[in-house]
């Protein structure tokens, strides 16, 4: 668990206090054999047998009750665990929506042209698309070919057929229509303006089985792929 905590320290994987929380309440249980633990694992030593402690073993109204008192206790955990992922999520559905399911999914750049010129998919080009992923809330997320993340937007329908809206989520941003089309054979035709800048972009959709790392982002409570929709759950899980 030390290990798990120093990962999201070091990475900035959002759940540095949760992660923390655990190593402390095993911190918390191991405490009393921490001694022997030492001894068996870093001095080599030969370690002897100790009595469990076992209190309220001797009545059987007080064994009875501590096991009421357990199941009580892992129960209302259950219950705030899942009560609060359907909560939140029935709450980040009716705020945000759910994005249009033809775009959901991961879409690689083929073509990127900015005001008019074809920007060529080198690490060089700070603005060229490498990938967009469409999330289940609404969420955009764009890729630069360098491997950062170039962009983040919340889609929304604009009432004629193909036409969208990318909106910011900062304040006093101004929405940036847009145009999309999807012609057959997996295929995305993007056009809008962002920044002042006019891009046309040729996206094609990407399966998302071929990834093999499955690395979770967080929207709202609910997880999804960073590498596309969250409809399926992840075969492979990260070990942050």
């Amino acid at each position: 668990m030390a290990n798990v905590v120093r990962l999201n320290l070091c990475y900035g994987v959002p759940v540095k206090l949760y992660s923390g929380h655990l190593l402390l309440m095993a911190l918390w249980l191991i405490w009393p054999d921490l001694p022997r633990i030492f001894s068996a694992l870093v001095l080599k030593r030969a370690t002897v047998s100790v009595e469990e402690i076992r209190p309220w073993s001797g009545n059987p109204r007080t064994r009875l009750l501590a096991v009421a008192l357990k199941t009580v206790l892992v129960g209302r955990a259950l219950y705030q665990s899942v009560g609060a992922q359907i909560e939140n999520q029935s709450t980040n559905i009716e705020r945000f929506g759910l994005t249009p399911a033809e775009l959901r999914g991961i879409w690689a750049a083929e073509s990127f042209e900015l005001n008019g010129r074809p920007v060529p998919p080198l690490a060089t080009e700070k603005s060229r698309w490498h990938t967009l992923i469409f999330g289940e809330y609404q969420v955009v997320l764009m890729r630069r070919v360098d491997g950062k993340r170039g962009g983040f937007w919340f889609v929304r329908r604009a009432g004629a057929p193909g036409a969208f809206v990318f909106e910011r989520s900062e304040k006093n941003a101004a929405p940036s229509p847009v145009t999309i089309n999807l012609p057959d054979g997996g295929l995305m035709h993007l056009a809008t303006t962002l920044d002042g800048a006019a891009l046309d972009v040729m996206l094609r959709r990407v399966d998302e089985n071929s990834f093999r790392c499955s690395a979770v982002a967080l929207t709202g409570s609910r997880k999804f792929r960073s590498t596309g929709s969250s409809r399926q759950p992840a075969r492979e899980k990260s070990g942050l």
